[in-house]
């Protein structure tokens, strides 16, 4: 009985094996983008602070499609007084012809048209890593001289830190900090 028992175990965990291989799985080593996907995939990111009365909040889910070789993720901004739910797509991609990473982030259409009544709009930067965190910058779609520089840092691998600075004609607004941590799922 019990052989019949360790050998159903097994099996069981054999057919499992693969399914959950391929939910971790991401770019192989060496490809460009395997630094970024180690610290970012895996799990839910949350705000690292309890939630207060009527406060916008953002949890953030990333992964690897292999069909397209990219990072796809979820940014879900949800509360307030008003009860907003805005969902936007990122995609981080390797651009081989320029050896840059880019960065894209695309708001759903339709949500986002029915809250604010405008059509969103997508906007597109470039990531630099570094052996603790990343650096994304987004050029503004209006203005030439106006920037966009967030800079997450990792203090633990399951706690993001965030830091936003908006450069516009010589003057430097800075953002408060923001910490995420990392749910397992």
């Amino acid at each position: 009985m019990n052989v019949l028992k360790s050998v159903l175990i097994a099996a069981t965990l054999a057919f499992a094996a693969p399914a959950i291989a391929a939910e971790a799985s991401g770019p192989s080593a060496g490809h460009p983008l395997s630094p970024l996907f180690d610290m970012i995939a895996g799990g839910e990111w949350q705000p690292a602070t309890p939630a207060y009365p009527d406060e916008i909040r953002t949890t953030m889910t990333f992964a690897w499609d292999s069909a397209v070789g990219q990072i796809t993720g979820t940014s879900v901004r949800t509360g307030g007084i008003a009860g907003i739910r805005q969902i936007t797509d990122v995609v981080f991609a390797y651009d081989a012809e320029n050896d840059t990473i880019t960065v894209t982030r695309t708001p759903n259409e339709a949500l986002s048209t029915k809250i604010t009544g405008q059509t969103p709009k997508t906007v597109t930067g470039t990531v630099t890593l570094n052996d603790t965190g990343f650096q994304m910058r987004f050029e503004s779609m209006s203005t030439a001289v106006e920037m966009m520089i967030t800079a997450v840092q990792f203090e633990t691998p399951d706690t993001w830190v965030e830091r936003s600075e908006i450069l516009s004609n010589g003057t430097s607004n800075l953002s408060t900090e923001i910490r995420y941590v990392r749910k397992k799922e």
